[in-house]
C-alpha cells in the first residue's frame, strides 16, 4: 500500500511540474497524442492487436521525445511524423494500404489528382496533425519562458556582480531557496560530513594530540596540524566532485537509455517479424515500426519477390476452341474506359437504364465477361493499360510506365506487328505525357500515340482541339469524332488503344450531359454523379460506334471495352447509398469487378454469351489472341484464355494487401499483418463470411503471380530472354 501511495504522490508531483514547465496546451497534448493514435489505427483499418500495437506507438513517442534534452528537435520530428500520417490515411482512403518509401517517384502526379484527392479528405484525417500542433506551441512557449527566466538571473548576476544588489548574504539566501530539493539535501549531507570532520580535529587537538618537543619537532607538528585543519575542507571538495560526477554519469547512461531502447525495441519487431505471426502483426501494423522497416528494405534490397513460378506457356494448351481466329486479321479496337463498374451493366435506375448502350451489345455478338476484375498497381490507371497489353501485373513501388521505362517489352502491340499491324493509342488528357507516356509508349510497341491538346505552349505536340471541358479534361463526345480523323489515316489492320477520360472522379458533369433523374436521397452524392458520369460515358460511346461505321470501318473491326479500376472507393457515404442499390453491403468484389465486353460484328450470331468464370487484366491478352487467331504467343506472359481456362484466379496487390485474390465464388482478403489466419474470405453469392483454412494454396499462388510480376519487371527478364538470348529456363531460376 506504501508504494502505491508513493507512486501516486510522486506522479501527482510530476503532473504538477509538468503543468508548470508546459502549461495547459502540454498537458492537453498528452490525451491527444492517445487519441490521434487511436483515431489513426481505426482509419487505417488495423483490428489485429489494436491495443498493443496502440500502446507501442504510445511508448514509442514518449521515448521519442525522452531521448533529447531540447525538446524542440522531437516536437519538430513528431510533427513531421504526424504530416506522414496524415497522408497514410488519405493514401489508405483510396489504395487501402500504408505508403511506402518507394512512391516517392509518383509524387509528381499529386497536383493532377488534386480533386479526388479532396474529395476522399475526410475532416478526421486533420486530427493526425492537430496534437503535433499543440506540442509544437507547448514546446516553444515553455523555451521562451525559460530564455526569460535565463536572462533575468543574468541580470540579477549582474547587478550582483557590480554591486548593485542587496548583498551576497540576501542573494544566496534567494538563490538557496530556488534550488531543487535533491540539491538542498545533497549540500545538507555534505555540510553535516564538514561539520563532524572539523569537530574531531578540534578534538583531537584539545585531547593534545598536536605538541612540541623540540624545535625541528615543533615545526613538524604544526605542519602535522595544519594538514590535518585542511584535511577536512579537502574531503568536502572530493565528495562533492565525486557526487556530482556520478550524476553526470547518471545523466549520461538515462540519455543512452532513452535512446536504445525504442530504437532496440523496433529492430526487436523487424526482426523477429520473419518467423513470428504475432511480432509480424505488430511490425506490418504499428505506424513506426512499419516505415522503419520499409526505409530499411528499399536501402537493403530486402523488399523484393521470394516466390517466383516458372514460365509456363498456358496459351498453348488453352488456345484450342471455337471462337479461335474469329477475327483473324480484322482491327483490333480496345476501349479503356475510365473508372466503369460491372454492376453499372444493365443496371436499371429509377426506371431507366444506365446503360442502355452497352446493354444492347450484349444482345448482339457480344461476350461479355462478368466476373472480370482489375489488376492494377500504384500506377492505377496507367497500370489498367500496362497489364492488359503486357499480362504482367504493374508495380506497387511506385508508376510502372516511370520506374521501368528503360525496360523490354514484348507485349500485344509488338505481337500484332509482327502481324502486320499499324499501332496506335489516343488520349485526350491535357497533359500528354501524364505517367510518362511519352516515353514508354514506344517501348510498349505503340507507332503512334495521340494525346494533348493544341496549343498547349506548356506542353507542346498535342493532337486535340479543346473545343468542351468537362471534369478533367476534353469531354468524349468531343474526343471520339477527333480521335476517328486519326484513326481513319492508319493503315489496315490496326490496332488502337483509345483511353476515355470523362468518367472521371469527382464526376462533375455539364448540366445538359445528366441523363439520370436522380432520387431526392442519391442528389448531391458521389453515387449520385457516378451514375450520370457513366450514362453520359454509354452515350458516347454509342457515338463512337456510330463513327466506325460512318467510315466504314466497323464489319472489319472487333471492339474490346474494360474499365479501368473502380470508381467508387469505399467512404460512409457511398458504402450506404451502394448497400441500398445493390441490396447488400458494398464489399471489394462489387469495387474491383469491371467489366470485359468483347464485340465481334463479323461473327455468327451464336458467338454472343455471358463467361462467368474469373478473370482479370492479365488475361486480357492471351484472351484477345485466341478471338484474332494469333498461333503463339512470343513473349512471357501470366495471364490465361478465359474462353477456354475455366479455374480463373486473379491476383491483387493494390488496394487489397499483397495475396489477395478472388476465385470462382470466393474472395479473399489478407490480412494487414501479413498473417495468412487473420485474413477474411467471403461467399460471392451468399455474402457470408468463410473460413480462410480452405484457401491457403490459392493465397500463395497469388502471392506467385504477383513476386513473379515483380521479378519479371525488376531483373527486365523480357531482355534477357529475347536480346541476350537466354533461356525461360534460366532466367525463372532463382
Amino acid at each position: 500500500m506504501n508504494k502505491i501511495n508513493y507512486y501516486i504522490d510522486r506522479s501527482k508531483q510530476f503532473a504538477v511540474k509538468f503543468k508548470e514547465l508546459y502549461g495547459l496546451a502540454g498537458c492537453a497534448a498528452v490525451p491527444l497524442v492517445l487519441i490521434k493514435f487511436m483515431v489513426f489505427y481505426g482509419l487505417m483499418s488495423v483490428k489485429s492487436n489494436l491495443v498493443l500495437i496502440w500502446l507501442l506507438s504510445w511508448t514509442l513517442t514518449y521515448y521519442l521525445f525522452k531521448a533529447f534534452k531540447n525538446k524542440l528537435i522531437p516536437a519538430v520530428i513528431y510533427l513531421v511524423l504526424s504530416l506522414l500520417m496524415f497522408a497514410d490515411v488519405t493514401y489508405c482512403s483510396f489504395f487501402n494500404k500504408y505508403l511506402s518509401v518507394a512512391l516517392l517517384g509518383s509524387a509528381g502526379m499529386l497536383g493532377d489528382v488534386t480533386a479526388s484527392i479532396k474529395e476522399i479528405m475526410k475532416p478526421v484525417n486533420f486530427l493526425m496533425l492537430l496534437d503535433a500542433a499543440v506540442v509544437l506551441g507547448a514546446v516553444i512557449s515553455h523555451q521562451v519562458k525559460d530564455k526569460k527566466k535565463k536572462q533575468a538571473e543574468l541580470v540579477q548576476q549582474d547587478e550582483l556582480e557590480s554591486g548593485l544588489g542587496k548583498g551576497t548574504a540576501s542573494h544566496a539566501d534567494d538563490q538557496s531557496e530556488e534550488e531543487s530539493a535533491s540539491e538542498r539535501d545533497i549540500l545538507a549531507e555534505l555540510d553535516a560530513i564538514t561539520l563532524k570532520e572539523t569537530q574531531a580535529v578540534e578534538q583531537a587537538l584539545a585531547d593534545g594530540a598536536v605538541r612540541e618537543s623540540t624545535a625541528e619537532g615543533q615545526e613538524g607538528v604544526l605542519l602535522r596540524a595544519d594538514a590535518q585543519e585542511e584535511k577536512p575542507l579537502g574531503r568536502v571538495e572530493r565528495k562533492r566532485t565525486e557526487r556530482k560526477r556520478k550524476r553526470e554519469k547518471t545523466k549520461r547512461l538515462r540519455h543512452y537509455r532513452n535512446q536504445t531502447i525504442p530504437l532496440a525495441l523496433i529492430l526487436l519487431l523487424i526482426l523477429t517479424s520473419a518467423w513470428s505471426p504475432f511480432m509480424q502483426s505488430l511490425a506490418k501494423q504499428e505506424f513506426y515500426t512499419y516505415h522503419i522497416g520499409d526505409i530499411a528494405g528499399e536501402v537493403l534490397g530486402l523488399n523484393g519477390p521470394t516466390h517466383i513460378m516458372e514460365f509456363a506457356d498456358n496459351y498453348e494448351t488453352e488456345k484450342e476452341g471455337p471462337l479461335f481466329g474469329v477475327a483473324k486479321g480484322k482491327n483490333l479496337v480496345v476501349i479503356q474506359v475510365e473508372s466503369l463498374q460491372n454492376f453499372t451493366i444493365g443496371l436499371n435506375y429509377n426506371g431507366k437504364e444506365v446503360t442502355p448502350f452497352l446493354n444492347s451489345l450484349l444482345e448482339d455478338k457480344t461476350v461479355y465477361f462478368d466476373n472480370y476484375y482489375q489488376q492494377v498497381g500504384t500506377g492505377n490507371t496507367s497500370d489498367a493499360e500496362f497489364a492488359t497489353n503486357n499480362s504482367i501485373m504493374g508495380s506497387i513501388e511506385a508508376f510502372t510506365y516511370q520506374l521501368y521505362e528503360k525496360n523490354y517489352f514484348r507485349g500485344l502491340p509488338w505481337l500484332l506487328k509482327d502481324q502486320g499491324y499499324e499501332t496506335a493509342v489516343l488520349h485526350a488528357h491535357e497533359n500528354r505525357d501524364f505517367w510518362n507516356r511519352d516515353d514508354i509508349y514506344p517501348s510498349l510497341g505503340f507507332d503512334h500515340y495521340y494525346g494533348g491538346l493544341i496549343g498547349d505552349t506548356e506542353r507542346p505536340g498535342g493532337n486535340f482541339n479543346m473545343t468542351e471541358w468537362m471534369g478533367w479534361g476534353l469531354t468524349d463526345t468531343e474526343f471520339y469524332p477527333q480521335a476517328m480523323e486519326y484513326i481513319k489515316e492508319l493503315p489496315e489492320p490496326f490496332y488502337s488503344f483509345v483511353i476515355t477520360l470523362s468518367n472521371h472522379h469527382p464526376y462533375e458533369m455539364l448540366d445538359k450531359y445528366k441523363f439520370i433523374d436522380l432520387k431526392p436521397e442519391d442528389e448531391g452524392t458521389l453515387v449520385g454523379n457516378y451514375l450520370n458520369s457513366v450514362a453520359y460515358t454509354d452515350y458516347a460511346l454509342s457515338e463512337l460506334f456510330d463513327e466506325f461505321k460512318k467510315a466504314g470501318l466497323y464489319e472489319d473491326t472487333v471492339f474490346a471495352i474494360y474499365g479501368d479500376h473502380m470508381g467508387l472507393p469505399s467512404s460512409e457515404e457511398t458504402d450506404q447509398v451502394m448497400g441500398r442499390l445493390l441490396g447488400h453491403s458494398y464489399d471489394w468484389d462489387d469495387r474491383m469487378n469491371i467489366p470485359l465486353l468483347i464485340h465481334i460484328p463479323q461473327a455468327a450470331d451464336d458467338v454472343t454469351q455471358t463467361i462467368h468464370h474469373p478473370g482479370g487484366q492479365i488475361d486480357f491478352l492471351p484472351t484477345i489472341s485466341y478471338v484474332m487467331g494469333l498461333d503463339h504467343l512470343d513473349t512471357i506472359y501470366l495471364g490465361h484464355n478465359l474462353f477456354t481456362y475455366k479455374q480463373g484466379l486473379v491476383a491483387e496487390h493494390a488496394y487489397l494487401p499483397y495475396g489477395s485474390f478472388f476465385t470462382d465464388g470466393y474472395g479473399f482478403q489478407m490480412a494487414r499483418s501479413g498473417v495468412f489466419k487473420d485474413g477474411r474470405a467471403w461467399d460471392l453469392n451468399t455474402r457470408e463470411d468463410v473460413p480462410v483454412n480452405d484457401f491457403y494454396e490459392d493465397y500463395v499462388r497469388s502471392i506467385e503471380i504477383s513476386d513473379t510480376s515483380v521479378y519479371i519487371l525488376q531483373e527486365d527478364i523480357l531482355r534477357k530472354v529475347y536480346e541476350e538470348g537466354k533461356s525461360r529456363e534460366e532466367v525463372f531460376k532463382k
